[in-house]
């Protein structure tokens, strides 16, 4: 057998990778859950096809989440997440920061 290594490939940030696409398939399943359940429950026309009304709501009033699954997918192609612990005062206050608006 002869050396091939073009089937080794090194793969970076593997953890990264690992969590945006799980976070990724998370949010793509309550995404597809939310459109199914919403039609399910009858708040959608009957004539209306599900695939139409599911683009029609994520690309208007919801289009954050299209957009959040793109930046996903963007960071599992050329990761760029940094998960080390910064204890720097302007690290520390961007976090309490984001903290008091989230909480």
């Amino acid at each position: 057998m002869s050396n091939r290594p073009f089937l080794r490939v090194k793969v970076k940030n593997p953890f990264h990778r690992a969590f945006t696409l799980i976070f990724t398939l998370i949010l793509l399943t309550w995404m597809v859950r939310f459109a199914s359940s919403l039609i399910e429950r009858g708040l959608v026309p009957a004539n209306i096809h599900p695939f139409l009304f599911a683009i029609a709501m994520y690309s208007s009033a919801l289009v954050g989440y299209p957009l959040i699954v793109v930046g996903l997918l963007t960071e599992m192609w050329r990761p760029s997440l940094d998960f080390r612990l910064h204890r720097d005062k302007r690290w520390i206050s961007i976090g309490a920061f984001l903290f008091g608006i989230f909480s």
